[in-house]
């Protein structure tokens, strides 16, 4: 992220797209789902597959090799921080 606006526009587009909104790719959300109930756990979860299957979707097509659990999460954030659409 290049600045606090970029990253807090991010985390904005992560609580709207149903995911919870962590920008460091380096850190786990494991505690802030833990807070919520199992059934809002799990659709966040679902959501950010589907986000992540995405985000490598459109990474493959420039690298084919495979990509590290770090790299896949950096991925989603750097597709939404490219949507301009909200």
């Amino acid at each position: 992220m290049r600045n606090v606006r970029d990253r807090i526009l991010v985390e904005l587009k992560m609580l709207d797209a149903g995911v919870v909104p962590n920008t460091n790719h380096f850190q786990n959300v494991e505690d802030q789902l833990k807070m919520m109930s199992p059934e809002d756990a799990q659709r966040s979860k679902r959501k950010w597959r589907k986000l992540k299957r995405k985000a490598l979707k459109n990474c493959r097509a420039n690298y084919s090799g495979k990509i590290a659990r770090q790299s896949e999460k950096y991925a989603v954030i750097m597709m939404l921080a490219r949507d301009r659409n909200t």
